[in-house]
């Protein structure tokens, strides 16, 4: 499971511009890559999630 807060409104949303800031396991962010990228960027993930 992640927790993913997004950023950029609807307007990002619609061009798959968002900005996500996950945080979780490594394993489930990785799992994530694909639908993380495909709305938008994803921030770095926090070093003390690995």
């Amino acid at each position: 499971m992640l927790d993913a807060p997004v950023s950029g409104g609807p307007r990002k949303a619609a061009t798959g511009e968002l900005t996500i800031m996950a945080r979780g396991s490594a394993e489930d962010y990785e799992g994530a890559l694909p639908l993380l990228r495909a709305m938008g960027t994803s921030a770095p993930p926090d070093p003390r999630t690995r």
